[in-house]
């Protein structure tokens, strides 16, 4: 008895699977909602914080890096604060460096903590 092309074949163990089936479709897709509806609050916090950073430091004022004048609280960590009233000379206990033109680059905002990291150059004044 010769076989017959167009016959089903019977499978008689395990049928072989092509692709996936709609119930894993869906397990996926649910999986990945859960994850991105908890970037939204994320990327709020984020927009936020960054349009307050921004309105902190406006590009239309001069923003004036004045040092501490108390050696401790430089070595402490609070080497300077940001103003915009022009401090003049300030004096210290160890004497400044010469003056320098500092232009901010970049300025970030950490989501979880409250740190900002700014990049300046620094050029020296002529």
């Amino acid at each position: 008895m010769e076989h017959d092309e167009t016959a089903p074949v019977a499978y008689t163990g395990l049928r072989a699977r092509r692709g996936v089936s709609l119930i894993e479709v869906q397990v996926a897709m649910v999986t990945l909602g859960i994850l991105l509806s908890g970037l939204g609050p994320i990327t709020a916090l984020y927009i936020r914080q960054l349009r307050q950073a921004e309105d902190r430091f406006d590009a239309q004022t001069v923003h004036y890096l004045v040092p501490s004048s108390d050696f401790w609280t430089r070595k402490l960590g609070v080497a300077a604060s940001v103003t915009t009233v022009d401090p003049g000379t300030t004096s210290l206990s160890d004497p400044l460096p010469t003056p320098n033109t500092v232009l901010l680059e970049t300025l970030q905002k950490s989501v979880s903590v409250e740190d900002v990291t700014a990049q300046v150059d620094v050029q020296a004044t002529q």
